[in-house]
C-alpha cells in the first residue's frame, strides 16, 4: 500500500544498529575531494576508451572548426575520420576498457560507429559542388 510504514535502513560503519541517530558529520573530507575540487574534474580518464573518446570529442571539434571556416568536405571527412577512430577503437578494446565509447554491445556500437563514419565520409566525396 501507498501508506505502509518507512524500512528501516541499513546500518554503516560507526553508526549503532539499534539508534535512529545518524553519526555526525565527519571532520576529514572525502579522500576524492580535497582543497575545493570537485571529484572529476581535471582527473585523467580511467580507461583506454575514455581517452580515445576525449580525442574523438577533440577531433569532432576541429572538424566543426574546419566547416565553419573552411571547406566543409574536409571537415566532414575529419568528423568521419574520427568516428571511425572510435569504431576501431571500440573494436580492439574489451568491454572494461571501452569507457565511453561502450555504449550498447559491441556488435551494436561497431555497426553504428562504421556506418556513422562511412556516411560522413561518402557525403563528402559525393555531393557536387555549387554553382553560385
Amino acid at each position: 500500500m501507498w501508506c505502509a510504514a518507512p524500512r528501516s535502513r541499513p546500518a554503516y560503519r560507526g553508526e549503532d544498529p539499534l539508534s535512529n541517530e545518524a553519526d555526525p558529520a565527519p571532520t576529514t573530507p572525502p579522500t576524492d575531494v580535497a582543497d575545493g575540487a570537485i571529484a572529476g574534474l581535471g582527473s585523467k580518464p580511467s580507461t583506454i576508451g575514455g581517452a580515445v573518446y576525449i580525442l574523438v570529442v577533440a577531433a569532432t571539434g576541429v572538424g566543426l572548426g574546419i566547416v565553419e571556416w573552411g571547406s566543409w568536405r574536409l571537415g566532414i571527412k575529419v568528423i568521419g575520420i574520427a568516428v571511425l577512430v572510435a569504431a576501431l577503437a571500440r573494436a580492439c578494446l574489451s568491454s572494461f576498457n571501452s569507457g565511453m565509447l561502450r555504449v550498447r554491445s559491441k556488435p551494436f556500437d561497431l555497426v553504428v560507429l562504421t556506418t556513422l563514419g562511412v556516411m560522413l565520409i561518402v557525403l563528402a566525396i559525393v555531393v557536387p559542388n555549387q554553382t553560385a
